[in-house]
């Protein structure tokens, strides 16, 4: 293990010398908001939700990347990019335990591969952008907790004069701590949302979306999710697009009772200024349960993306949702949270972000069957980092990333630090 690190931290004067060109200045990426596929945020304390909580920190995803693979302008109509990133890093809690935690130093190896296909730089017509990424962690100390993970998306659109059709696909192979259950436990998590939308005229359209979830477990129970959604749109003006539709959803977790539920939905995209992005979805959901009766509960999810000037992004998002719970047996938890995110340009090198973020998990049951104890969880995350362009094909970045759970359950409370070193480079 000492001399992977050593041969981590040797790579580095290899990566800065690696492309002679001198490195020019770009923008931070801009969200980009389209009509046709509205991606949902997945919270924190979730299995999925966690994984992307440590991509945040650690991983800086290769579909950004193939934006800017050929620059403005380009004709290619394709793109092939090699990708990886190598992370060492200090965690002293690396079980999320809330007694007798174990700290360690590990070091973590991400191959990957992007391909772009068609319009993947400006995603107004057709494109398809597929990448697959890996992950190989070894302790110093605790070889049981090796593991190699595994992320891949597939994301295409196609379009016609009147349709617009989109596909959003994410695999996770996890092995590592499951906030809900409080165990480390190998899972694979599949995610597909398939959206299509039709142009009734200049101003108005109609969407219909359908999504599938399947979370299978090797320590807690998998379930099924299947959603429909559809939604009328109208474009009042070309700031303003508003619109309203109704949702339903069958969700099936082993051991536990089926669940029902259905929503009515209000959504708007409002852009005042070209600095300033706001998209919101809010409404009612009224989910039957096994023990009789229905439960009521108001939901949203809030998106803003602000520019504050060159170089300076501030992104807010805020939700509220249901989520079956994987580790009770009929139980679900209503989970309401907010994130926020700063980055800020610092030269033409440097780059400053800062992310953070809370959510509360107010558990319920569903039936009456169920040993139900009143569970409550208040989770927080806080992460700076700080990056370094070498060059045009190599970034380093020190992070830190704090994590803590505050839950009336003392078994699933924790605190958590991390702190290490990052390079990431393309070809």
């Amino acid at each position: 293990m000492i001399h992977r690190l050593i041969c981590f931290v040797a790579l580095l004067p290899v990566l800065a010398f690696a492309d002679d060109e001198p490195p020019t200045a770009t923008d931070i990426p801009f969200m980009m908001n389209t009509d046709g596929l509205r991606h949902p945020v997945l919270p924190p304390t979730s299995a999925e939700g966690a994984d992307a909580l440590d991509r945040e920190v650690y991983s800086q995803f290769a579909n950004d990347e193939l934006h800017l693979a050929n620059g403005p302008g380009s004709s290619r109509f394709y793109a092939l990019m090699p990708h990886g990133g190598i992370v060492s890093y200090y965690d002293d809690n690396i079980n999320l335990s809330h007694t007798h935690q174990q700290s360690d130093l590990a070091l973590a190896v991400e191959p990957g591969l992007a391909f772009g296909l068609g319009d993947f730089q400006t995603e107004q017509s057709n494109f398809l952008i597929v990448d697959y990424t890996g992950r190989w962690t070894s302790y110093l100390d605790h070889t049981s907790a090796d593991a190699y993970e595994q992320f891949a998306t597939l994301r295409a659109q196609f379009v016609t004069a009147k349709w617009k059709f989109n596909t959003n696909f994410q695999f996770f192979d996890l092995n590592d701590v499951d906030i809900d259950s409080g165990a480390r436990t190998s899972r694979q998590i599949y995610d597909t949302v398939q959206v299509a939308s039709y142009e009734l005229s200049e101003k108005d359209f109609v969407e219909l979306q359908g999504q599938n979830t399947v979370r299978d477990y090797q320590i807690g129970a998998g379930s099924v999710e299947w959603q429909g959604r559809g939604f009328y749109n109208y474009r009042w003006d070309p700031k303003l697009t508003l619109g309203g539709g109704v949702a339903g959803g069958l969700l099936d977790i082993d051991g536990s009772q089926g669940q029902t539920y259905e929503q009515v939905l209000l959504r708007g995209h409002y852009d005042p200024t070209p600095k300033v992005s706001i998209q919101t979805q809010a409404g009612l959901e009224v989910r039957q349960l096994a023990s009789g009766g229905d439960k009521v509960t108001p939901v949203f999810d809030l998106d803003c993306d602000y520019r504050a000037r060159a170089g300076t992004v501030i992104d807010l998002n805020a939700y509220r949702r249901i989520v079956g719970s994987n580790s009770l047996v009929n139980q679900d938890y209503t989970a309401t949270g907010v994130g926020v995110s700063v980055a800020q340009e610092m030269g033409i090198n440097w780059l400053a972000t800062l992310k953070g973020g809370y959510e509360n998990n107010s558990y319920f049951a569903i039936s009456s069957e169920s040993a139900f104890a009143a569970r409550e969880d208040n989770f927080f995350y806080i992460s700076p980092t700080l990056q370094y362009r070498l060059n045009d094909h190599a970034k380093v970045a020190l992070f830190y990333n704090y994590r803590q759970n505050q839950s009336n359950n003392s078994d699933r409370s924790f605190g958590d630090n991390q702190t290490g070193l990052r390079a990431t480079f393309t070809y």
